[in-house]
C-alpha cells in the first residue's frame, strides 16, 4: 500500500507536513510540484449553460432518439425468467 504525505523540501532536505505513526524506515519516491497551487479556473453560473464543442452538442441533440432505442430497465435480476 501506497501512503501520501506532504512535504517541503529546503535546503537539502525534506520535511514531511505530517507524522508517519509506525514507520521507522521507507523508501520514498519524491514528485516535485510548483511552490504554489494555482486554483483551478472557475465556471461562472449553471453547467447547462456552458458552451459545448460541435460534437458535444450533436450528441445531446442525439440524446433523445438514443434513449427511445435504448431504454433503462430498473427491474431486479431474478425477476426475469
Amino acid at each position: 500500500m501506497l501512503t501520501t504525505v506532504e512535504g517541503i523540501y529546503e535546503n537539502g532536505q525534506i520535511h514531511l507536513l505530517e507524522s508517519l505513526p509506525g514507520v521507522a524506515r521507507a523508501r520514498v519516491v519524491i514528485t516535485v510540484l510548483p511552490e504554489t497551487m494555482s486554483p483551478l479556473p472557475s465556471q461562472d453560473g449553471s453547467p447547462l449553460d456552458w458552451s459545448l464543442s460541435e460534437e458535444e452538442r450533436q450528441i445531446w441533440e442525439d440524446l433523445p432518439d438514443f434513449r427511445e432505442m435504448h431504454p433503462i430497465t430498473l427491474d431486479a435480476l431474478d425477476d426475469k425468467p
